[in-house]
């Protein structure tokens, strides 16, 4: 779903899969070794556009206000 969070910043590295990542409305196509970075209330999503699961390791660094998530 759509969302965003309010105080924390989010790094995707994707380690396997295809995934599209909608970030404040631009579509990104990621696949294994690339990096994405979401800022605070960023609206994001990710879909997996592959016939294989998307794996990925996402940190989430909040700047101490608990980095509540937001679902639009």
């Amino acid at each position: 779903q759509p969302h965003y969070h309010e105080d924390m910043q989010e790094v995707f590295v994707m380690l396997s899969g295809s995934v599209e990542m909608q970030i404040s409305g631009e579509t990104r196509r990621m696949g294994p070794g690339d990096t994405v970075l979401v800022d605070p209330r960023e609206i994001h999503r990710m879909t997996n556009v592959g016939t294989e699961a998307a794996e990925y390791i996402v940190f989430g660094i909040s700047s101490g206000k608990g980095g509540r998530t937001v679902v639009v």
